[in-house]
C-alpha cells in the first residue's frame, strides 16, 4: 500500500517559493513526513525528513529528556492542556507548569536515573513500567519503581500520571 499526499508550492512576488509538507504512507506501519522549503528562485532545496513519533516513541522520549535533565526536548510533546497528576503535587495542568515540576524534582534529586522495563502501548496510550535510582539533594540514596500513563492527542501529550511502589518521599517533603 502506498499513500502520498503534498501540499502545493507557493511562489511569493519576490522570487521565493514556499512548500508545507510531504506525507507518504509505505506499508503498514511506517510513515514520514517530509517538508522542503527552497530559498532561492535557482537555489538549494532544504529538505528535512522525520519519522512521526508513535506514542511508545514519546514515552521514551519522556524518560530520555529527564535522564539527560534536558527538557527542551521534552516541552515540544506536551500540550499547553496538559495535566500530569503526580504523586504528592496533585494535579498540575498546563505546559509551563509541569515543566517547572521537572524542574522542582532535578533540583531535589540532582541525581536520577530511570531504567525502561517495559512499555505496554494501546492506541493513543501507554504504560510505562521503570524504575529509578539515585540520590536527593542531602546525598541520601534514592530508588523507586512505579508505573506511568501517557495519553497523546495529535502527536502530543494530554496526560501523565504517575504511580509509585515507594511514596515515602512525599512525607518527607511535607
Amino acid at each position: 500500500m502506498f499513500f502520498a499526499s503534498l501540499m502545493f508550492v507557493r511562489s511569493c512576488n519576490d522570487g521565493y517559493a514556499s512548500g508545507r509538507h510531504l506525507s507518504i504512507d509505505i506499508g503498514i506501519r511506517s510513515k514520514w513526513t517530509m517538508s522542503a522549503e527552497l530559498k532561492k528562485r535557482g537555489g538549494s532545496v532544504a529538505i528535512a525528513m522525520e519519522r512521526n513519533r508513535s506514542t511508545r516513541d514519546v514515552t521514551r522520549i519522556i524518560f530520555d529528556a529527564m535522564n539527560r535533565r534536558d527538557l527542551s526536548d521534552l516541552e515540544q510533546y506536551i500540550s499547553d492542556e496538559a495535566v500530569f497528576d503526580f504523586p504528592g503535587a496533585g494535579c498540575i495542568k498546563g505546559r509551563k507548569r509541569i515543566l517547572i515540576l521537572f524542574k522542582v524534582l532535578f533540583r531535589k534529586y540532582p541525581r536520577l536515573t530511570f531504567r525502561l522495563e517495559d512499555i505496554i502501548a494501546e492506541g493513543n496510550r501507554t504504560c510505562a513500567i521503570w524504575s529509578n535510582e539515585g540520590e536527593d539533594q542531602k546525598g541520601n540514596p534514592y530508588t523507586n519503581r512505579g508505573v506511568t500513563l501517557v495519553t497523546l492527542r495529535d502527536g502530543q501529550i494530554v496526560s501523565i500520571s504517575d504511580y509509585f511502589k515507594d511514596t515515602s518521599f512525599v512525607e518527607s517533603s511535607r
